[in-house]
């Protein structure tokens, strides 16, 4: 059970009641902030992955072909490579994933949001 008398609560209401009209205010803005941020965020998810594929994907390549060579060689040191090389390598692309889908959730958001701003907003008629 909350400790009532802690003064922190006092606090947290006076901020909360500070910050909702806020919010509420500038929707809108906060809306189109957060899907510019996310176009931002998913481009360079999406460079970053494509950058780690690049690098991975011929050591990846290189790797499935001498795979039973260095298997033969040194076991651990073939697992741990091959561990590695396999988590970098899913990695790099679920990153391309996340990017792509981050920047094309974002532009969605914008283009949703232009297309309310530009539709005449219908005014609520009474019926008889």
């Amino acid at each position: 059970m909350p400790d009532i008398t802690w003064d922190g609560w006092k606090t947290l209401v006076s901020l909360a009641l500070a910050v909702i009209p806020a919010v509420v205010k500038f929707r809108v803005e906060l809306t189109r902030a957060i899907d510019v941020l996310a176009e931002g965020v998913g481009l360079i998810a999406l460079v970053f992955g494509v950058l780690l594929y690049t690098h991975t994907l011929p050591q990846w390549q290189q790797l499935q072909g001498n795979l039973t060579q260095l298997t033969k060689e040194s076991p651990i040191l073939a697992a741990t490579h091959y561990q590695t090389l396999f988590i970098l390598y899913t990695g790099s692309i679920a990153l391309m994933v996340l990017g792509a889908m981050l920047g094309f959730s974002g532009l969605l958001g914008r283009i949703r949001g232009a297309m309310k701003r530009s539709m005449p907003s219908r005014s609520v008629t009474s019926r008889r």
